[in-house]
């Protein structure tokens, strides 16, 4: 954080899930969501409030990565957020194996935009904690629509299919010449590997257009 952002390690937290603390103190994040809960973010004032707390694009397209891979390990489970001394909170992206259909084949029809909006989910994947704050930021108008603009530009840049392939193409490329020994080593097959990996693919085809329409359905959008 301190490489990436700048300052000393002294002026960094780390929390993760529900505020928990990785390093440094969780009073100033405990504080914006009491705010979060019990105000109406709908009102201009106390959105600029909240604004002034977080990097709004930051969360927009963390948000809008964990919706669009379908990952379900998540908002429950895998989630850290940052912020250094001045500075606003922010998401870091890690741990989306459950997302691309890696565990489910049939998860590219999953409307995870409605699951992160969930108000009364399980204790996991989703519990109330894990989806208030996204609630209540698109309560405010302003915030919804940079949210779904957002969307639409990563699904027309970095998340179509043709830029997913080819990422696909060249991380599986570099590891591929030691397959072989990784599974004479400790099992599976070359065969199933594969497979996933075109799973990943097909993934990528269909997922913008079912993730459209649950955008324009979750939002009431014309078309």
């Amino acid at each position: 954080v301190v490489s990436k952002h700048g300052g000393k390690t002294t002026d960094v937290t780390i929390l993760e899930r529900n505020g928990e603390i990785i390093f440094g103190d969780n009073e100033e994040y405990l504080a914006l969501i009491e705010f979060a809960s019990s105000h109406n973010l709908s009102n201009e004032a106390n959105y600029r409030q909240v604004e002034e707390q977080i990097d709004i694009e930051n969360m927009i397209t963390y948000q809008a990565a964990q919706i669009y891979f379908n990952n379900t390990d998540w908002p429950g489970n895998n989630i850290k957020f940052f912020k250094t001394k001045g500075g606003k909170w922010r998401w870091i992206l890690f741990d989306t194996d459950f997302g691309l259909n890696i565990w489910n084949s049939s998860g590219t029809n999953n409307n995870t935009l409605e699951f992160a909006l969930e108000s009364n989910g399980p204790d996991w994947p989703n519990p109330p904690w894990s989806t208030l704050l996204f609630r209540k930021l698109i309560e405010n108008l302003e915030y919804r629509n940079r949210f779904i603009n957002r969307f639409a530009d990563e699904m027309n840049s970095r998340f179509l299919h043709s830029n997913i392939s080819s990422q696909i193409a060249k991380l599986s490329g570099a590891i591929q010449p030691e397959i072989r020994n990784h599974f004479e080593r400790w099992g599976g097959n070359s065969s199933s590997w594969n497979g996933n990996i075109q799973r990943m693919r097909d993934f990528s085809i269909r997922r913008a257009s079912v993730v459209k329409n649950h955008i324009t359905k979750q939002f009431s959008l014309p078309n």
